[in-house]
């Protein structure tokens, strides 16, 4: 005889013991059955019953409250949290975005709408990360602070171990006007007088990474015999993001501005080949950004306004789009600030630095879900 839902569940709680080991789990009218938690859809659960190992579906509108909250705690550890950007203050800047150059191809500023990040929490990291990047041994190298003080490291972070190996960076350079005792104080605090942060791994595995102004912007290896040490590799623009994409590692990708430009890099250079993105538009600047494929990127943007706020303050927009040139258009995926982005090489999966609750910060999984 098979039984429905509801009679099941009655029958499965009318077999409960008491003293077993388990999850007490408790129906509507009161029975209760010790089972362990193994996964859950969106109308059922499935439970391990302590007793016999049997495995059995429980209907969720028949469970309690209690019951309830837990197993919408466990899908948000199995699956994340849904996030969909609110459309309402974006919708006073697309006017704003006039089209993208994408790989040679004139994309229009079509809004094809909203896209959806569902987003797992990995674990929490010790300070915001201004870069990010992942190596093949599946290992996330973070880069914190600012080289206008003595607090810039690499960090490697697992969600296992946490944050490990915790290194200072080193780069000697005189710079104009720096007077030789300024210049050894600040060799000695680890100043490197220029702001950056953004890192990426070549296709062997070494860092690569990106300094800002002041002179000393430019792609540098980090040494992999004596990692405090930085060897630099050419001089170019700085930049809000830098990335050596899995599907194409022959080139790093850096954002500035408004352009993506590629650079062929190889052991001792990183030569630019060419611009790949434009963003056309009213004072719009790109920030972190990430190419996904040959015909996706996802792009941090910035749209200065004249406004002011009541601290006299200029008023910035700053939203995550999801530029698809196959598509012909572009996506609204964040109403906010996108932090530090890199591409999984094993899963294909994005994972993003944010700033949750309390000021902690956080290292997330997302996957990009179509639609609202």
């Amino acid at each position: 005889m098979k039984l429905s839902i509801p009679t099941l569940l009655l029958f499965v709680f009318s077999l409960a013991l008491n003293g077993l080991q388990g999850r007490t789990w408790t129906s509507l009218d009161g029975r209760t059955l010790e089972a362990d938690y193994i996964s859950s859809t969106d109308d059922r659960v499935e439970v391990r019953r302590s007793v016999d190992q049997r495995i059995f579906q429980l209907q969720i509108d028949q469970l309690s409250p209690a019951d309830r909250e837990f197993i919408e705690e466990q899908r948000i550890i199995e699956l994340g949290t849904l996030h969909t950007p609110d459309e309402f203050e974006f919708a006073h800047f697309r006017p704003r975005i006039d089209g993208f150059k994408f790989g040679g191809n004139r994309v229009p500023a079509n809004y094809l709408g909203v896209v959806s990040l569902r987003e797992k929490t990995l674990g929490v990291v010790p300070y915001w990360m201004d870069g990010m990047s992942i190596g093949k041994d599946g290992e996330i190298i973070m880069s914190s602070g600012n080289g206008t003080t003595p607090h810039m490291k690499l960090i490697t972070w697992t969600p296992e171990a946490g944050a490990r190996d915790i290194v200072p960076l080193e780069y000697i350079k005189s710079e104009p006007g720096i007077s030789p005792e300024e210049r050894a104080k600040d060799q000695q605090e680890g100043r490197f007088w220029f702001f950056g942060g953004q890192i990426a791994h070549d296709r062997d595995g070494d860092v690569l990474f990106t300094l800002g102004a002041c002179g000393g912007n430019g792609i540098f290896r980090v040494d992999s015999a004596n990692p405090v040490r930085l060897e630099r590799l050419n001089t170019c623009i700085a930049s809000s993001s830098l990335q050596v994409p899995p599907w194409d590692n022959r080139y790093a990708y850096i954002a500035r501005g408004e352009d993506i430009r590629k650079f062929k890099i190889s052991r001792n250079s990183a030569d630019e080949d060419d611009v790949v993105f434009t963003i056309n538009g009213d004072k719009i600047y790109l920030g972190n950004c990430l190419m996904l494929d040959e015909d996706r990127l996802i792009a941090g943007i910035s749209l200065p306004t004249e406004e002011v706020d009541e601290r006299g303050i200029k008023i910035s927009g700053k939203f995550g789009i999801l530029i698809d040139r196959k598509a012909d258009g572009y996506y609204l995926l964040s109403d906010g600030l996108l932090g530090a982005m890199a591409l999984n090489p094993e899963t294909g999966q994005l994972l993003r630095v944010a700033i949750a609750d309390e000021r902690k910060y956080e290292v997330r999984e997302f996957e990009i879900v179509k639609g609202s």
